[in-house]
């Protein structure tokens, strides 16, 4: 594999930090600014919402664009953005530069995606891609973990100068290791919300919505959640997220193999089912047992919900590729617009739950949510669509 995709996947993993590393650190972000929760909490769904409306644009405008500019360009503002999330000296100015941080981001992870394609033979391209996208999942285990005690010990703002420490080391290395790579032309907007109006299409991306809709209800309030409700620090937060992030992994792997060797339908039935239920057992433990018992129950479903959660990513985007193979590189690029929207409805639906005093009830509606996606796949058959002319 070329060195270059060593600093791709370190740009990734810069991204994930700064995302994933939020649910640790809003309880500190919101002290120090003087916030609710809640307000805290629209930093995530704002990014969210930046992402999945900005990515189809972005891809469009830039498919032309020499690729190795286009990935420094968003690298390079993601870094400046993270800089400024550290010294704005309010709300406001934080939540700018959260949405430039969510604009840039939609610019480098699918241009990384496309220069690691770009980079390697034919054969060697799953390969590529796992490597690249990996630092986005290996964020979710190291990054978030390390931002939060990073930023419980030296303050959240030092959390955010480590990230732009981590880009600015990607682009470095991507300028100095990363050849000239030609654009190519992708399809435009109009073409993308043609497909996406298709009736097989738009199920298949509601259900993206709804499912992870409720798996961040309660991720984006995860420190809160932990802290108000088990009574951990910041080294007990980590902990929480460490699992969550472990329990990940697996389920990426487990989604690989799936994808591959299940039926899909029927796969994301059985583990949306234990997804929502391992939700909603966590609020069930913490309102219902002792503290002793309620600490190692949620940490054990933690793990089980990452597992459960993180398949489900996979399988989805084998089941709208089958729609039409053709309109893949569309297909995919919709199901990443839709995730994160679903991501920012889940940090609305959260917040809106914590700030009418539901702290513990925010497992039971993220539960309920993924409970919503389940019964859409199991309603759903999926047949396949002619391709665009």
């Amino acid at each position: 594999m070329p060195r270059s995709l060593f600093w791709l996947a370190l740009g990734t993993f810069a991204v994930g930090t700064g995302t994933f590393s939020l649910a640790g650190l809003l309880p500190v972000i919101a002290e120090d600014l003087g916030v609710g929760v809640p307000a805290a909490g629209h930093l995530s769904m704002a990014f969210a919402l930046a992402y999945a409306l900005a990515s189809p644009v972005l891809a469009a405008a830039t498919a032309g664009m020499e690729r190795r500019t286009a990935l420094l360009a968003g690298m390079g503002l993601y870094v400046l953005a993270s800089i400024g999330c550290a010294l704005v000296p309010g709300y406001a100015g934080l939540m700018a530069m959260r949405i430039l941080a969510a604009l840039s981001a939609a610019l480098f992870v699918p241009t990384a995606g496309a220069c690691a394609i770009a980079l390697v033979e034919p054969h060697h391209r799953g390969r590529a891609m796992a490597l690249v996208i990996g630092g986005m999942t290996l964020s979710t285990v190291l990054g978030a973990p390390l931002g939060t005690l990073i930023g419980e010990h030296l303050g959240w703002r030092a959390a955010f100068l480590a990230v732009a420490a981590l880009g600015a080391a990607s682009a470095a290395g991507s300028l100095a290791f990363l050849p000239r790579l030609p654009g190519a032309r992708g399809a435009s907007v109009m073409e993308r919300l043609s497909v996406a109006a298709r009736p097989e299409v738009t199920v298949l991306l509601m259900q993206t919505v709804v499912v992870f809709a409720g798996a961040f209800t309660l991720f984006s309030y995860l420190g809160p959640f932990v802290r108000g409700t088990l009574q951990f620090g910041g080294e007990g937060t980590a902990l929480a997220l460490l699992l969550s992030g472990l329990g990940g992994l697996l389920g990426v792997s487990l989604g690989g193999w799936a994808a591959d060797r299940q039926d899909p339908r029927r796969f994301l039935i059985r583990s949306n089912a234990v997804l929502g239920a391992s939700l909603a057992a966590i609020s069930l433990c913490v309102e219902w047992l002792p503290l002793s018992a309620a600490i190692p129950a949620v940490l054990v479903l933690l793990v089980i919900w990452g597992a459960s959660g993180w398949c489900f990513p996979a399988v989805q985007q084998v089941r709208l590729v089958s729609l039409s193979p053709p309109l893949a590189p569309v297909l995919l690029s919709l199901n990443a617009s839709a995730t994160y929207l679903g991501v920012a409805f889940g940090a609305l639906a959260g917040g809106l739950t914590i700030g009418g005093g539901g702290l513990r009830e925010v497992g039971l509606v993220a539960g309920a949510l993924v409970a919503l996606g389940a019964a859409m796949v199991w309603r759903m058959r999926a047949a396949p669509i002619p391709a665009v002319p």
